[in-house]
């Protein structure tokens, strides 16, 4: 089973979590821990979660498979950020519509990285989001 929540930010995330792991896991919430690069997970459970927030939203995605995600406000972007990234992603950022474009491959790269459980340490420029699965 995989869900994914949209909240408001007003919404406390893990209160949100723990109700959701009730009804629908039929579990209490388990003691939450950090993986080396930061990564919360459930201990003694196969169910995974990933949290992330930006402006006035967050995202709760629960998963019995390890999870990743990322929001972000589309605002103004520093496109030198883009200089870190793999190079069609980067020609991709700069050909139109920059801001729009370039949240869209962060988002995408940094919920990936979640998903590995390194985070940003993973590198923006190790893999390319228009080669994966």
């Amino acid at each position: 089973m995989n869900i994914v929540y949209i909240l408001s930010n007003e919404i406390d995330a893990y209160g949100f979590l723990e109700s959701v792991l009730k009804e629908k896991f039929n579990i209490k919430m388990p003691e939450i821990k950090r993986g080396p690069h930061g990564k919360p997970y459930f201990l003694g459970t196969a169910i995974h979660f990933n949290i992330s927030h930006s402006g006035d939203l967050k995202i709760l995605a629960i998963a019995e498979t390890p999870v990743g995600v990322d929001i972000e406000k589309v605002r103004k972007a520093d496109l030198r950020v883009a200089n870190r990234f793999a190079q069609t992603e980067k020609d991709y950022v700069l050909e139109k519509d920059n801001n729009y474009r370039f949240f869209e491959i962060w988002t995408k790269k940094e919920a990936y990285l979640k998903y590995k459980g390194t985070g940003l340490r993973g590198g923006l420029d190790s893999f390319d989001v228009f080669s994966l699965p």
